[in-house]
């Protein structure tokens, strides 16, 4: 027998992806204990729903409360705290909800109060979690939209679940979220008790994989997020593919970040990586749901999004029959190796230019990117002199054992593989690339 919970909570994109994903990975660790979990997300104009059906609820909970309290220490693992500053910032808040709370903040680094404000959420509302966020919210919409949680003034949510949705709102349908002057038109306002303000920095944390510092100072957050078909109910067999994919998408972006010079090498060089780690690919045909990756950074007292890519579950099945038409059981061999040297290539053009500028791997970069495309693509065939070319650079003895040293280099590091190993297992992906290039142009 089956326990029915609606969950709601307000529609912003990057609230609503975190709370779907933090949901969906509550779920796969679920169905791995053997508590059967269903459930049908809907999106709402003001407000979007999470229908629950679960043979435990207590366990979910259990499951979500756990996944979140590992989630909150990334926040000092990754030396990150998403938040405002200043006299209008998140951080003005910062009293008031752990006041409500009942937590006390340690000094020290903002990302170790946050984490510790996070945590310290967990622990008032363990097993009232969900009970949390099945109250519905109110919403009224005159010449401002106002979705409330409380009947009293309550706490505006914090700018990186607020902001990022008014690029979206603001650019097609004139709203913002703050007032301009004492002009109120236009403006939308969520306010939540104080608890929900927790629940929104918190929830944020079980999508946070990486953080990049550039040198210009900026700080660029990667999110990986569950993006599901609304209407659709998925059930223990969907999270299990869901749980299977999304590792393999979190493990990609934690070694090698997301390669904005070259989206498109990205994401092949992703699908590749991601076909050759799971178990079943084309059981994935049948599914139906995403895994987004979304790209924010910090603008002023706003948080914008700077790139964001969706990774479709079909588009595994497409690799498998692709790739399974050319190299048969060796299939996964070859998107394993293709997907370490993209990989490799992506990191040295951003972090050893020096090196990528003697390598030419810029260049090589670019060819490497319509053989990946010519291998996943199903009628897609790249000029032959490319990929010749390719043939003849790695054949190049002086660029070869270059090249080849790196890699193992990278591998040793990277796998803890033994000197000779390394070296073996860099030669095989090279000889791979080289199979590959002759495939495709045979």
């Amino acid at each position: 027998m089956s326990t029915t919970l609606k969950l709601y909570y307000p529609s912003l994109p990057m609230l609503t992806a975190s709370i779907n994903t933090m949901l969906a990975k509550a779920a796969v660790e679920s169905v791995n204990a053997l508590v059967e979990v269903y459930i049908r997300f809907h999106r709402g104009a003001w407000v979007d729903e999470a229908i629950l059906r679960l043979s435990s609820p207590q366990h979910f909970e259990h499951y979500l409360v756990a996944l979140l309290a590992r989630a909150a220490r990334r926040y000092s693992e990754l030396r990150v705290a998403p938040v405002t500053v200043g006299i209008a910032g998140d951080t003005r808040q910062f009293p008031k909800v752990c006041k409500a709370l009942n937590v006390t903040l340690p000094e020290g680094k903002l990302y170790d109060r946050l984490n510790a404000l996070c945590r310290g959420f967990l622990k008032a509302y363990s097993g009232r979690l969900l009970g949390l966020m099945s109250r519905p919210w109110s919403v009224s919409v005159r010449e401002a939209v106002r979705v409330s949680y409380t009947s009293g003034a309550g706490v505006i949510l914090p700018a990186l679940v607020r902001s990022i949705s008014m690029y979206e709102a603001g650019r097609f349908s004139g709203f913002r979220d703050e007032k301009l002057g004492k002009l109120t038109k236009g403006v939308l306002e969520v306010r939540g008790n104080e608890a929900w303000w927790a629940l929104a920095l918190t929830a944020p944390a079980a999508s946070l994989m990486a953080v990049e510092r550039t040198p210009q100072g900026e700080v660029i957050m990667t999110f990986v997020h569950f993006d599901p078909i609304y209407g659709v109910e998925y059930g223990p067999a969907d999270f299990r593919l869901y749980g299977e994919l999304t590792g393999a998408v979190e493990e990609f972006i934690r070694r090698t970040g997301v390669f904005v010079e070259d989206e498109e090498l990205f994401k092949l060089t992703l699908l590749l990586y991601a076909y050759s780690k799971v178990s079943s690919p084309l059981a994935y045909g049948g599914a139906e749901f995403g895994v987004g990756i979304r790209c924010v950074k910090a603008v002023g007292r706003r948080f914008t999004e700077s790139h964001t890519l969706m990774l479709r579950s079909g588009e595994i099945s497409t690799v498998h029959k692709a790739l399974w038409e050319r190299f048969g059981e060796e299939a996964g061999d070859v998107a394993s190796a293709c997907a370490e040297l993209g990989s490799f290539i992506q990191s040295i053009i951003r972090r050893a230019q020096a090196i990528a500028r003697e390598l030419g791997l810029d260049a090589f970069a670019v060819k490497l990117r319509m053989l990946f495309r010519s291998l996943v693509e199903p009628g897609y065939t790249p000029p032959s002199e490319h990929l010749y070319s390719i043939v003849r650079m790695i054949r190049v003895s002086d660029w070869r054992a270059r090249f080849t040293g790196l890699l193992a280099n990278k591998l040793q590091l990277e796998e803890g593989l033994g000197r000779e190993e390394a070296h073996r297992n860099a030669r095989r992906m090279l000889k791979r690339l080289e199979e590959a290039v002759a495939t495709v142009s045979a």
